[in-house]
């Protein structure tokens, strides 16, 4: 919950979080009557120019603690790094006073999503200790409630990657995605017998050892047909076993997510339905199970594409970059497309190069 307020006494027994920079910032808390044993600690800290936070508990009916957080050294980590640490420790329950306009996003964004946990199969108390309660204290309304849509987008994205595989099939997904009631954003659903009829053969491949019937979901927000057109395609396979080239127990139980690019791509058309563009957007999802079954694909079959290439099957496991294929040539014939880009987590060399603070992007334009 979020509530955008000019006042403190909207948030009843919260905790109070107030970033500091530098000693220019404790002009926007005047209004506070620090004690002295407070005023020289945060004297202090100021002089030794560290990184660093305290609290304090306050005898006052709305405020239970003041959370201080010196972001002072910006050579030892970003901010963005400093306050992710800082929030994921700090309650659920926060009002938070920017020290500066530009900061309001980067804080609003803090006290969500590095406070983020998943609990969708949780239940009572669980979950209400789980509930957070955000009061921001600004006159930056719209603003902050633009970005707010956002952040509860990326959380359902989140929510959607930890989710159960037998809880978001391909059919399951395709019902999700109807909950959007998207205005200007026109949707199309392709079934297992659509994608049966239009020979996307590497979809139904993959689809072949699976139960769980597989789709393909495209969007179309189109604003001008002059205007260029875009396709962003990634691949969702709601659980990837690595078929007859089997993965190692360890990455088993984490195969549940390998969709979450896909995931952000349903959550960006959801996202962008109501702005305004100056560009049409095509967005290809296909959805599909890559399990062990006997009428699955074995490594040295040889599959005409939805392009007609043939392609041999040299490992079970590279069942992502097959559904992406036919999404692609897809969106390629179907559509008359500027640029396309795939959101891919087809090398994990990317993460090894790069960590978790990057992304690595390959284009053929700068």
């Amino acid at each position: 919950m979020l509530k955008i307020t000019d006042s403190l006494t909207n948030g009843k027994n919260t905790s109070l979080v107030i970033l500091i920079e530098s000693k220019a910032d404790l002009k926007n808390y005047e209004i506070f009557d620090w004690e002295d044993n407070v005023d020289k600690k945060i004297t202090k800290i100021l002089e030794n120019k560290k990184n660093t936070s305290f609290n304090i508990f306050v005898w006052e009916e709305n405020i239970e603690n003041i959370y201080f957080l010196f972001y002072l050294d910006k050579k030892e980590k970003t901010i963005e790094e400093f306050l992710w640490e800082q929030f994921s420790k700090l309650p659920k329950k926060l009002t938070i006073i920017p020290n500066k306009e530009e900061r309001e996003i980067l804080l609003l964004d803090m006290a969500f999503l590095a406070k983020y946990e998943f609990d969708k199969y949780k239940t009572g108390e669980q979950v209400e200790k789980n509930k957070l309660e955000v009061y921001f204290i600004s006159d930056n309304n719209e603003i902050l409630e633009k970005r707010y849509s956002t952040i509860e987008n990326i959380i359902l994205n989140r929510d959607l990657v930890s989710t159960w595989s037998n809880d978001k099939t391909p059919e399951k997904i395709v019902d999700y995605v109807k909950s959007f009631k998207l205005k200007k954003t026109k949707v199309k659903y392709f079934d297992s017998s659509d994608i049966d009829k239009k020979w996307l053969n590497l979809i139904k491949a993959v689809w072949w050892g699976s139960a769980n019937k597989p789709a393909m979901i495209i969007f179309e927000k189109i604003v001008d047909k002059n205007a260029p057109t875009h396709a962003i395609i990634w691949k969702w396979i709601t659980y990837d076993s690595g078929w007859l080239n089997l993965k190692t127990a360890e990455w088993l139980p984490i195969m549940k997510d390998d969709m979450w690019g896909a995931g952000a791509v349903i959550h960006l058309m959801k996202e962008l339905d109501d702005k305004v563009l100056n560009v049409n957007l095509i967005a290809v999802v296909p959805l599909a199970e890559n399990m062990l079954w006997s009428e699955a694909y074995r490594p040295g079959d040889i599959i005409k594409s939805y392009c007609w290439k043939t392609v041999e099957i040299l490992n079970t496991d590279a069942e992502g970059r097959l559904i992406l294929a036919d999404a692609i040539s897809y969106a390629s014939k179907n559509y008359n497309l500027d640029s396309i880009t795939t959101i891919a987590t087809l090398t994990w060399a990317c993460l090894f190069a790069l960590g978790h603070n990057y992304a690595g992007i390959m284009w053929d334009n700068r």
